[in-house]
């Protein structure tokens, strides 16, 4: 029972990585709908002529919108599109990190005999589990960046 309610532990601990990664997707999704919607705002109001239109709040929202210049809106496309790739990127590898780190810590025989750690980790360490933690995060560390 006590290995069925570690695995249920690991299980749930992993399930919050996940529900991380999605929300963040899920925020991405939404931004995006509100992206498209104001794009299409202006590239419809772009394609039409106003006529005899009232003076009201809506129109000096339409003359703001007129007043932004193709460039600008090219310019502004082009950035939204970086930072979406940077966003999608960063949620990628934060999910990657989190997911390699997690299994060295399930399984911490991976990091292998070789695995040194300084006295002074040993001696600043405030627990085994801390000391454990910092070693996965070195593990992790390397093998992102050596991407072994």
């Amino acid at each position: 029972m006590v290995a069925e309610d570690k695995r249920n532990e690991h299980v749930k601990a992993y399930l919050g990585l996940i529900g991380s990664c999605v929300s963040g997707f899920a925020r991405y999704a939404l931004a995006r709908i509100a992206a498209l919607s104001l794009q299409n705002v202006v590239l419809e109001y772009r394609s039409i002529t106003p006529v005899n239109i009232p003076e009201d709040i809506y129109t000096e929202v339409l003359r703001r919108v007129d007043r932004i210049k193709q460039n600008e809106y090219k310019a502004f496309e082009y950035l939204y599109d970086l930072s979406s790739l940077v966003y999608l990127t960063t949620l990628l590898d934060t999910f990657l990190w989190d997911t390699t780190k997690f299994l060295i810590l399930l399984h911490p025989r991976v990091m292998g005999g070789n695995q040194s750690v300084s006295i002074d980790a040993v001696l600043n360490a405030s627990s085994t589990a801390e000391l454990l933690n910092n070693a996965a995060t070195k593990k992790t560390r390397e093998l992102s960046y050596n991407g072994q």
